[in-house]
């Protein structure tokens, strides 16, 4: 082996050193960056789970508030009735 193809694979070397190098500078950034992503995600998966438990009790509170207005309705119609047979004795 010639002086020049030694040369020649020093140099190769060290391009393939750098690449190396870069690529481990590159990896611990994207690394970091996934652990960036993850926690954002378990928050943003936190936070839906907060909201969805929120829709259920909203939906909840819409079928109490739907039974109570029915119940409301009756006792209304009820008392009408109970007024007009009043009416119809003459007591009122």
């Amino acid at each position: 082996m010639g002086i020049e193809k030694l040369e020649l694979l020093e140099a190769r070397l060290m391009k393939v050193v750098k690449v190396i190098s870069h690529l481990r500078e590159k990896n611990a950034v994207l690394e970091k960056r996934l652990g960036e992503l993850q926690s954002a995600l378990a928050e943003k998966t936190e936070e839906l789970l907060r909201y969805q438990e929120k829709t259920r009790q909203a939906s909840t509170l819409q079928v109490e508030a739907s039974t109570l207005l029915e119940e409301r309705e009756l006792i209304r119609q009820k008392i009408e009735s109970m007024l007009d047979s009043l009416e119809s004795v003459d007591i009122v």
